[in-house]
């Protein structure tokens, strides 16, 4: 609890800088966001194949009581960007959503990963996703983003990474992982593969 409410408490501080959470789209050529930074095959810990059937709806949720309303504005701009998903909610969306169906009796919660399979036994299958940010101290952060899969509450996308914030954390941080998930359902490789010219060529010292 300590993490997740110091991990949004750090956000909502870097939430006044035009550097973070700054909603942007992504490239209409590549369909990836704008970056410097690419993510490390150590920074995937799991990577399940893309069901197509969590196309139907993704749920972002985010672990804290009172989100910062920037930080799930800046998630759920970026994944309806993507058009991959029919629908992108937020936890009031989903709530919404079952007094709507008059689900109540059978989903009395969607706060839990319970509640959210019962939902989806009645709606059908959906994609959870999690993403956070962690100061770690000085001036690193640890992002993560998790991929859990409602039929069957299973982790199916971890991506883990971390990064330095000198001049906001979108470009270091957000948008590799946003890339990384992008990539990911389009089941292409979530870590960009190096030229192979880049790979074969042995490091050679700076010239002075």
């Amino acid at each position: 609890m300590l993490r997740t409410a110091t991990a949004l408490a750090l956000v909502g501080l870097l939430a006044g800088c035009n550097t973070t959470l700054h909603v942007e789209r992504p490239d209409p050529t590549s369909g990836l966001y704008a970056t410097h930074s690419t993510l490390k095959p150590a920074d995937v810990r799991v990577v399940d194949k893309f069901d197509p059937a969590y196309t139907q709806m993704l749920y972002l949720k985010i672990n804290a009581e009172t989100p910062n309303p920037r930080f799930v504005d800046f998630f759920v701009a970026a994944f309806k960007d993507m058009h991959t998903f029919k629908k992108v909610m937020t936890k009031d969306d989903l709530e919404a959503l079952v007094i709507e169906r008059n689900l109540g009796g059978k989903v009395p919660n969607v706060s839990d990963l319970v509640g959210l399979n019962n939902l989806s036994k009645e709606i059908g299958p959906f994609l959870i996703v999690e993403p956070n940010a962690v100061f770690k101290g000085g001036y690193v952060f640890e992002g993560t983003m998790k991929a859990i899969d409602a039929s069957t509450g299973k982790t199916v996308l971890l991506i883990d990474t971390s990064a330095v914030n000198m001049a906001g954390l979108d470009d270091p941080l957000f948008h590799p992982m946003l890339n990384g998930f992008i990539n990911w359902t389009q089941g292409k490789p979530i870590v960009p593969q190096a030229p192979a010219s880049a790979q074969d060529e042995p490091p050679t010292a700076s010239k002075l």
